[in-house]
């Protein structure tokens, strides 16, 4: 066995496996990838066809679809280097926004960006992890992360403020006055009656005797 025999051997013990284990990799990132797009209400299908699934990752994080077609910059010579980086900041900020979608911290959103074959099948496989199918795009940062997701925040804010309408709707059915029979209120008739045998000119004249005398 000479040499180069030798060194094709140790070549293929490392390299067979390691393709073995790229693959299984490959097909478990798919699997979630598919996942992840039926719960966001997509096809599963779209996690296969390369530059459409990026474009409905970002279709799904709030993005302009439009963005996933960026990957097809990997074949025009000269600036598929600059596609590179523009590929990894789109990977950073959908992760961002994907995490947030589905109501996780941005301590999920970290493990999306630097550990996506771990976090992608937790996502996936996560029977909790809901998606938000009013989630709109509200920036790029951790400041909708500050108290957890704004996707719960809003939800308990809707349900605070549907709790306080049936609250505030069964309070004034409360106090509104129970139907029944109308009282009749009888006049009160007035207490200070003018006597009819008493003359009125007689009165005048005795009142201005009175005024002079004074």
């Amino acid at each position: 066995m000479d040499v180069f025999d030798r060194l094709f051997a140790a070549t293929a013990a490392i390299v067979i496996p390691t393709l073995f284990v790229m693959l299984g990799v490959t097909v478990l990132v798919i699997i979630s990838m598919w996942t992840i797009f039926k719960k966001a209400g997509k096809e599963g299908w779209e996690a296969l066809i390369p530059g459409y699934n990026t474009a409905t990752l970002c279709d799904i994080t709030g993005f302009t679809p439009y963005l996933g077609f960026i990957v097809l910059g990997y074949f025009i010579p000269f600036i598929n280097s600059l596609v590179g980086l523009a590929m990894l900041a789109l990977h950073v900020v959908t992760s961002l926004k994907l995490a947030e979608a589905f109501g996780k911290k941005v301590e999920y959103a970290i493990g999306l960006i630097f550990l996506p074959v771990i976090f992608f099948p937790m996502l996936a496989f996560d029977k909790e992890a809901k998606y938000n199918a009013n989630y709109k795009f509200k920036g790029v940062g951790f400041s909708n992360y500050t108290n957890g997701s704004s996707t719960n925040a809003t939800n308990d804010n809707n349900t605070f403020y549907a709790e306080n309408m049936n609250n505030t709707q069964e309070t004034t059915t409360e106090a509104q006055p129970s139907e029944g029979p109308v009282q009749e209120v009888n006049p009160v008739e007035p207490t200070n009656t003018v006597d009819a045998n008493v003359d009125p000119i007689q009165n005048t004249d005795e009142n201005n005797n009175n005024n002079g005398q004074w």
